[in-house]
């Protein structure tokens, strides 16, 4: 159980797994799913656990796209606490189950406290948006990805659903260097290119209600 499942006593018979010994937890009274960039360990679950370059996502598969697919893809969000640990961002938006979620990805990415950008990463660089700041905890946002295979272009934006107000933006061909992507996950995830031991404390804290993919 790589040191997830745990005696809650060391007198009992069986295993229990803490919701709080994995960022993932689907609420079913409130519909949503809740996400916490932060993971423990421990006997009482509560030692902040050290993880090196493994992967850390929650994700549906999809059949793998094609270098001439359209595909659509949403996300709708609110982060309940900022963090603050620049090197574990919040990562939201389409992956290859091959890849490091820094190669071959579209992604929204929350990083040090409110900064958020969204990036385009390839095997051979990364095209991303200039980092905007002044999202609000509790605010409902949606992200909202439209990628063009064929005529190799992206509409990425990041929307505030309470007034329809674009907040953050990558728009455009595709730069060579990130031309050419596939896909076969949508979800999100947290960094597995780094080695991550950030404290609850420090971690961001985000619910998703709403995801959809699509292609032509």
């Amino acid at each position: 159980m790589l040191n997830v499942g745990r005696k809650r006593k060391s007198e009992d018979s069986g295993l229990v797994l803490p919701i709080n010994a994995v960022p993932y937890h689907w609420l079913p009274e409130k519909k949503h799913l809740h996400v916490g960039n932060a993971w423990t360990r421990g006997t009482d679950g509560k030692v902040v656990a050290r993880h090196d370059r493994q992967r850390r996502r929650f994700v549906h598969p999809v059949l793998e796209t094609s270098k001439t697919d359209t595909v659509r893809a949403e996300f709708e969000f609110a982060v309940e606490d900022f963090g603050n640990d620049p090197t574990n961002p919040m990562l939201l938006g389409l992956f290859h189950s091959g890849c490091a979620a820094n190669c071959s990805s579209v992604t929204l990415r929350v990083g040090e406290a409110d900064a958020v950008s969204i990036t385009v990463a390839g095997e051979k660089g990364v095209w991303e948006s200039k980092p905007v700041r002044g999202l609000k905890a509790g605010q409902k946002l949606r992200f909202r990805i439209v990628l063009n295979g064929s005529a190799r272009t992206l509409d990425a934006r990041l929307t505030d659903l309470r007034v329809g107000k674009v907040l953050c933006e990558l728009r455009g061909e595709l730069p060579k260097e990130v031309a050419g992507l596939r896909f076969d996950e949508i979800g999100i995830a947290q960094p597995d290119w780094i080695v991550a031991d950030t404290p609850a404390d420090k971690a961001h804290a985000y619910r998703v209600t709403r995801v959809l993919f699509e292609r032509e």
